[in-house]
Formats: structure tokens, sequence, C-alpha cells
């Protein structure tokens, strides 16, 4: 009874290790594979669009019957009532993962000459940028008196705008506009007849930023 019992208990110990000793060799040997992976970045640049707006007046513009009216300068010289924003610089976006959002930004100088801005006076030539988030020492309209850039002033501005890419890895978004505008004021304007005002605006830099991606 007692070899009965001897054996028995040393087959159960026998078992039990027999078990455990499996146990422990097929935790050895699982394993978990890891895979990274990164979106398509792709590439945004920036660009200047239009390189000249144009306003040219005539003397009947410039009459008492047209007091207070106000001319805007187009691409092409005509259409000088339309007060439409026209682009100055855009971001455009390809080879890029769908979805991906970028934030692009554009730095710009604005300087006038001609012969018209010293008898400018406050008020009568403006220059207006438009965009998300139009930044600089301007209004929160982005309105930019003319009359302040007399003796090489320069006025330094940054717009910003949200670039997504869509199912084709593209995107193109204006960041920055502007509207250049010359108003008949009621007042003696003598001194800018057969002058001439130039306003250019120069995009000196910019950058995109990737902020999201799937």
């Amino acid at each position: 009874l007692l070899t009965v019992i001897a054996v028995a208990t040393l087959l159960v110990a026998v078992v039990g290790a027999t078990f455990a000793y499996f146990s422990l060799t097929a935790t050895n040997e699982s394993s978990t594979t890891g895979t990274i992976s990164t979106p398509k970045i792709g590439t945004a640049t920036i660009s200047s669009v239009n390189s000249s707006l144009t306003l040219t007046l005539t003397p009947e513009d410039m009459s008492k019957e047209n007091i207070n009216h106000i001319y805007y300068a187009s691409t092409n010289g005509e259409g000088k009532d339309s007060s439409s924003a026209i682009t100055i610089a855009k971001a455009d976006l390809k080879d890029a993962q769908d979805g991906s959002t970028y934030k692009c930004e554009a730095n710009v100088e604005v300087t006038a000459t001609g012969g018209m801005l010293d008898a400018l006076q406050s008020g009568w030539a403006k220059l207006s940028l438009t965009g998300t988030g139009v930044d600089g020492s301007v209004s929160e309209a982005g309105d930019i008196d003319i009359a302040t850039l007399k003796n090489g002033q320069k006025g330094s501005y940054t717009g910003t705008a949200t670039l997504t890419a869509d199912t084709s890895g593209t995107g193109t978004s204006d960041i920055l506009s502007a509207v250049l505008s010359f108003t008949n004021v009621d007042a003696n304007q003598s001194a800018v007849a057969g002058q001439t005002l130039t306003v250019t605006i120069k995009v000196t830099g910019g950058t995109c930023t990737l902020q999201t991606g799937e």
C-alpha cells in the first residue's frame, strides 16, 4: 500500500512538472509583431500670384459730381468699381496624404513710390489686406493708409491659412488678398492731378507646417 501511494505521488509530481515545463516553453516561444507606418507628408509651397494691379482715373472720376466715390485697382486696369479682393499669395499642396492639414503663413512687405505719394493725405488711398488671420500694424480690418508709407516707410504683415489635402493628395488656398483703392474726397486733390502712385506688395517669405495627418 505504501508502495502504491508512493508511485501515485511520483506520477502526480511528474505530470505537474511536465505541464509546467510545456507552459513555460510556450510562453518563451510566443511573439508579437509591431509595425510602424508614416503618412505621406507631401510638399506645400507659397507663391505670389498677381504681380500688377492698375487703377487709371479720369478727370470725370475726380469731378465734384463724383465726390466720395471710391475707385478700385484691378489686374487689368478695368472694372474700377469692383471691390473684389485679388489674391496676392497662395499655398499649393501636392503628394500629401488625404486629410493631412497644413498651416501656411505668408509674409509680405508693403511700400509706396511715385509723385502722388508726397501729396497724399490720410484717407485718400488705402490698401486692404484680407485673409485668415492678417497680422501687422494695421486695424482689425487690415486697412493700410498709403499716406503712412511716405519717406521710404515700409509695412510688414503676415497672413495665415489652413490647407487640407483632398483624396488626390493636393490642395490650394489663398493666404493673402488685397484691395487697393482711391477715394475722391470732398477736399482739394489738385496736387495729385497728373501724378502716379505705385504700391508694391512683396512676398518676402513664408512657411507651411504639417498639423495633422491620419
